[in-house]
Formats: structure tokens, C-alpha cells, sequence
């Protein structure tokens, strides 16, 4: 691809010409000269600056092409790459910071053994905005939840992930008055509204999830504390700061945090609470899938099965 090529696929992104320039290091004028330079030579506009920043039907066009060309040549690019180098190469993957806490050191113990020279990338953020990077040619593949149906990906399904409720047994005693020789083996909607909840940020999917239910069930929500790592929300839970709604992958976590913090943090179900997390491993069909791509696909499946069957 040339300059403007390159240029519109940071401005798609970025929004605005001001953010793309500053983002390429580059004038704002030296910019919009490239931006016309490509109008001219498609004979369309491509976007529209007023009443706010938006793509015309040419510029979307134009944006799935180049989006395209731009994997292809990655591709192209890795595959060359791995002919000439055997062993050296460079993997680009997006995960969530708290699973990737769970899921990563033996996975990367493993892969370096085999792999010592392909350097690797991760970033942190939430499935919306992985999915975004990996159809931009930011990412080779992304550890997702609930990650939408697009013709562009290849979804490797990995389970489907109750939602459970963590809290201290001090904090529920207290606040449900609870007076029972045990604790409650199950939640229902009326006493989980009498609770102090932490919540994950409205935007994640997970949230989206727990919202769908209170709003089914008609419950109003305590929330005290909005944070987006699982793993500090069950820090807090367990200083009884609250009861927070928990991936099951993360129950791993309870004993530990109940020895470290000397905790009574336990986890249970709350009736009606039936949504579940679709969690996969998703890939463009684009990509070139290099020896150590596969061998880091194979190895994120085995972990997730172990890490599941601790749990069980």
C-alpha cells in the first residue's frame, strides 16, 4: 500500500485528521494533502469532516478493501518470513488481563521451550475492541467473550462460562441477616437486591450479561464500586467491600485470595441467573497460520481444559 493508503487506515481508525496526524507524527496540512491526493485518484470523497467525522459509502468501501490488502500482506509477509527464518517470527495476541493471569505463564513457560526466538506481543482490553484490532491487522488472533459472528473470523469455540457470585460469608451473614446453621447454597434475585455489588464497566461483555439479568429480573442494584480487573474485584469482595459476579474461570482464585487476606470469600449461584459467557479463541480467516501460531492455539486449548478441570 502507499502513504494515503496507509494514512486512511490510521484516520478510519483514530476518527478524526487531527489524532491521525499526531498519531503518524506528521502535520495536519501534510496529511489532508494525502487525503485529497486519494479522493482525487478514486474520484469520490471518502469522508466528511461535519456535523462530526464519518466515512462515506466510497470511504467504507475503500476501508474494507485496504483492510484486506493489509492482512494479506501481513500474511504474505509471515509466511515469507518463517521460509527464510525457521524458529523466528513474531505473534501479536488480545486477552483480558485478569484470564490472561490464569491462562498465560504455563502457556508461555511451554511455547519458549519450543519457540525461543518468536517474539511475543499482548494486549490487554475488552472483546469489542480486540475485535476491532484484529479486523485492522493489529492482532494475529484474540482470547474473546461473547465475540460477535463476523464473516471475517474464524472462531474456535472453547466453552460455554457460568456467571457465579463471590462474596465474604461475614458480608452476606451480615447483610441478609442471615441466621441459617450454613450458608445459603443458592442466591435468589430478592436477596441478591439487598446486596452491596462491584461491578464490571457497562461497555464489557460480561456486564452486558449481569445487566440483561438485573433488568430481567427486575432489580434495582447496589452498585458501590465499578472496576474492570476480576481479580481486584475479588480482592475487594473479600475485604467484604461487596459481592461481585465472577467468571468461573476465575473461582481458581478464591482459596488462594481466602489463605493470602485470611478471607472467607465464597461463590455461589443465583437462581434464575442462566446467561452464560460463550468464550472462544478467534483468529481473521486471513491469517497465515505459521507452525508457532498453531503450537500457541494448541497450547491456550490445553490450559483451558486443565484450568476447567481444577475447577470441576
Amino acid at each position: 500500500m502507499n502513504t494515503g493508503m496507509e494514512y486512511f487506515l490510521v484516520l478510519a481508525q483514530e476518527g478524526s485528521i487531527s489524532a491521525a496526524a499526531q498519531r503518524l507524527y506528521v502535520t495536519q496540512q501534510a496529511f489532508s494533502e494525502q487525503m485529497k491526493r486519494l479522493e482525487t485518484t478514486y474520484g469520490s470523497v471518502l469522508f466528511l469532516r461535519k456535523p462530526r467525522f464519518a466515512l462515506t459509502p466510497s470511504g467504507e468501501a475503500l476501508l474494507s478493501t485496504l483492510q484486506e490488502i493489509h492482512l494479506l500482506e501481513r500474511s504474505l509477509d509471515v509466511q515469507l518470513h518463517e521460509i527464510r527464518e525457521k524458529g523466528i517470527g513474531r505473534l501479536r495476541m488480545g486477552i483480558h488481563s485478569t484470564r490472561a493471569r490464569v491462562l498465560l505463564p504455563k502457556v508461555l513457560e511451554h511455547f519458549r521451550d519450543i519457540y525461543p526466538h518468536v517474539q511475543l506481543s499482548f494486549c490487554h482490553d475488552d472483546t469489542r475492541r480486540l475485535e476491532q484490532r484484529l479486523l485492522d491487522g493489529g492482532l494475529d488472533l484474540f482470547f474473546g467473550v461473547d465475540a460477535r459472528e463476523c464473516p471475517e473470523f474464524q472462531i474456535i469455540q472453547l466453552a460455554q462460562e457460568p456467571i457465579r457470585l463471590a462474596v465474604s460469608r461475614k458480608r452476606l451473614y451480615h447483610q441478609l441477616d442471615w441466621t441459617g446453621p450454613a450458608s445459603p447454597e443458592m442466591l435468589n434475585p430478592a436477596q441478591l437486591s439487598r446486596l452491596d455489588l462491584i461491578f464490571s464497566p457497562a461497555e464489557s461483555n460480561f456486564q452486558v450479561k449481569v445487566n440483561e439479568f438485573l433488568r430481567l429480573q427486575q432489580i434495582t442494584p447496589r452498585c458501590v464500586i465499578t472496576i474492570p480487573d476480576f481479580e481486584i474485584q475479588l480482592q475487594l469482595a473479600a475485604r467484604g467491600l461487596g459481592a461481585c459476579f465472577c467468571p468461573q474461570m476465575m473461582l481458581l482464585k478464591l482459596d488462594e485470595l481466602n489463605r493470602t487476606l485470611d478471607a472467607d470469600l465464597i461463590s455461589l449461584p443465583v437462581s434464575e441467573l442462566t446467561q452464560t459467557s460463550r468464550l472462544s479463541l478467534v483468529l481473521h480467516r486471513r491469517t497465515y497460520r505459521s507452525k508457532y501460531l498453531k503450537l500457541l492455539l494448541s497450547l491456550l486449548q490445553n490450559e483451558f481444559c486443565a484450568v476447567n478441570k481444577n475447577k470441576a
